[in-house]
């Protein structure tokens, strides 16, 4: 699957990573459709 994936600050990258697996009884896996981001969590984007 794809993903947005933080190396380090300035250095997002959009790669293919493996799909999620339920390892605990109390895990879920999720589908999204839509979301958002808050200005916030850019911070570490630009270190």
């Amino acid at each position: 699957m794809l993903a947005t994936v933080l190396h380090a600050p300035g250095d997002v990258r959009y790669e293919d990573v493996p799909e999620p697996v339920i390892q605990k009884p109390t895990d879920a896996i999720i589908k999204l459709s839509a979301s958002c981001i808050c200005g916030s969590d850019l911070w570490p984007i630009g270190g």
